[in-house]
């Protein structure tokens, strides 16, 4: 070879992959999961529709087709069912204060509180309002009205407030009660005796 001569090209091997074919049982399978999709009424359903239509015309997926058709058909049935919510509003209490507030986790709110706080703080009450955050913030300025005239400082209250807490509520729960009894005696006045 002389200077200025390109240097010769060396071939290099490689191994040749062997092609990632599937077995006619894995496409079944990933069919017959196409299939439950589009009867289930997954919200992809239109998806598996056209992928399974595809398959047939031509037997078999392009590598896209089929990574997609893979992580398709791990995909969740149904679709997650967020919990609803239930609101409380709590007294959590500690030796020299008491904290009025609402929270859907009041254990959670308890630790939230400990962790800047020396002494225990236990939960001393909880009273149901529902399932609607409005209505527990309204709740809960009910509450503190209720109990003004022992107010520290924002949420924070004197322990004598208790003797309030334990009654707010009281008057409404009694009516709830006495309008489902009521309720309740014309459901079975309502029944024929030879029932």
């Amino acid at each position: 070879m002389g200077k200025g001569d390109p240097m010769p090209k060396h071939k290099v091997k490689t191994k040749k992959r062997p092609s990632k074919k599937l077995h006619l049982a894995d496409n079944d399978r990933l069919l017959s999961e196409l299939q439950r999709m589009i009867e289930g009424g997954h919200d992809k359903a239109h998806i598996a529709q056209s992928l399974t239509s595809w398959y047939l015309d031509h037997k078999s997926w392009t590598k896209k087709q089929l990574d997609y058709v893979k992580v398709l058909v791990k995909m969740p049935k149904v679709k997650k069912v967020v919990k609803a919510k239930k609101y409380h509003l709590y007294a959590i209490a500690s030796k020299s204060e008491v904290k009025l507030g609402f929270s859907c986790d009041i254990s959670k709110r308890i630790k939230t509180f400990q962790t800047a706080r020396a002494d225990i703080l236990t939960c001393d009450w909880r009273y149901y309002v529902g399932r609607e955050e409005a209505e527990a913030k309204k709740q809960e300025k009910r509450l503190h009205r209720f109990c003004k005239k022992h107010h520290i400082r924002g949420e924070w209250y004197k322990p004598e407030c208790m003797i309030l807490v334990k009654q707010f509520g009281v008057k409404e729960k009694i009516e709830r009660d006495f309008k489902q009894e009521e309720a309740d005696e014309q459901i079975i006045n309502g029944i024929p005796e030879n029932f």
